[in-house]
Formats: C-alpha cells, structure tokens, sequence
C-alpha cells in the first residue's frame, strides 16, 4: 500500500460498520475520522471533494478514494485477498453476493423503519412501531434458519454477507438498551429466547480479534 488508509465514518451507521468490519478482518493498519452529523461534518467541501453526494462511509488509500459501503468491501479484498470475503468458489461467491444484496435491501429497509421508532422512545404500543417489529421480526427469523446450516450467514466461513448483516442485527442489540420497554412488547429485549443462533452468531462477531475498534465510539459514553 502507497499510504495508510483512512476511512470516514459515522459512529453507528451501519454501512461505515461494515467497512470497519472488513478492515478488522483483514488487519488491515488504518485510520478512522469519525465525522459528526449534527455539525454536518459530510457536507464540508473537503468530504464534498471525496464523495459529491454527501454520504459515508468513504474510504481514501493514496490516491484511490472508494465511496459505497459494498464497493468498498470489494476494494478490500482485492487489496488483501486473505481471507476472501466473496467466497472461493463460483457457488459460493453466488450465495455470499445473494445475501448481502438481500440485506442491503430487504433487512436494511425494515431495520431503518423499525429502530427509528426505538430510538425515538416509542412505547411500543404505537401501531406503525408494531408492524415495522413485525416486519423486523420475519427478517430475523429468516436469518436464525440461515444459521441452522452453519455458524456463518452462508456457511462455515464468515463473508461479506456476515458483515452486512452484522451493524443492523447489532443495532437491535443497541435498540433493547435503550428502549427495552418497547422492545420487550415486541419480544426483541433479548434474543437469547426468539433467536439463540442469531445471539450466537453476534457474539462470535464481537469476539474476533479487532471488534473492539469498530464499536460505535458514542456507545461507550454515559
């Protein structure tokens, strides 16, 4: 590598988390500025000159500047190939990019309407809070029978799609602590009882050496 990679990111977010992830795996030596988004620290010219559209996470190597989370994650692992995150082989490389295109859609989609309400301190009795946990609640348990077949979303070795996956399950994680009495009323205070393998599966995540560089910032202050 010509020089040290940055990445820009938000605390949080869950596309910047993925990327975060992605470096963890690869060990690969960076730097993180963390951006604010109530100082609309994204928009000053300089990030503007990196990325038009105002969006994070981006991530600058030399002279390579890479925007879009999953581009991102393809960089990476052209840049260090070990271990792949698309996979080994043409099946497998399907599956992985099946998954991860079915979470940046579907799982980020009902995770965004579900926890926006969470966050805001909802009682949990609110009808659009019930249907979006509904909704939230059939992405999951399509995740915990993904996870019968193996200790990773497509297998026996983690991927991109794991990583994908991880910030927005995390999320309702984050979501129990801070509102537990409307995430109670949905079943998702703890997901030891609904999702065993799903609870297995974060904390394998949280245990892979890096993890602890990636966890939001904001999250470890009172």
């Amino acid at each position: 590598m010509s020089a040290p990679i940055t990445v820009y990111a938000f605390s949080g977010a869950p596309r910047p988390w993925r990327v975060l992830l992605a470096l963890a795996v690869k060990r690969l030596p960076h730097t993180v500025r963390w951006l604010s988004v109530s100082k609309q620290e994204h928009r000053t010219a300089q990030m503007l000159s990196l990325n038009p559209r105002a969006r994070l996470p981006v991530l600058v190597n030399g002279e390579d500047v890479v925007t879009e989370s999953l581009a991102i994650l393809a960089y990476l692992d052209a840049l260090e190939p070990e271990p792949p995150l698309w996979g080994r082989t043409p099946a497998h490389t399907g599956a992985v990019w099946q998954q991860v295109l079915d979470a940046d859609e579907f799982l980020r989609d009902a995770a965004d309407a579900f926890l926006s309400l969470a966050f805001r301190g909802c009682s949990g009795d609110e009808p659009a809070f019930l249907e979006a946990a509904e909704n939230m609640l059939g992405e999951l348990r399509r995740l915990e029978t993904r996870l019968r077949t193996g200790p990773f979303v497509c297998g026996s070795v983690l991927t991109a799609a794991d990583l994908v996956v991880f910030p927005e399950v995390r999320l309702v994680v984050r979501a129990a602590e801070k509102n537990r009495a409307a995430m109670r009323a949905v079943g998702l205070d703890d997901l030891r009882e609904p999702f065993p393998l799903l609870h297995a599966w974060v904390a394998q995540l949280e245990g892979m050496p890096g993890y602890a560089d990636t966890f939001p910032t904001h999250w470890n202050q009172p």
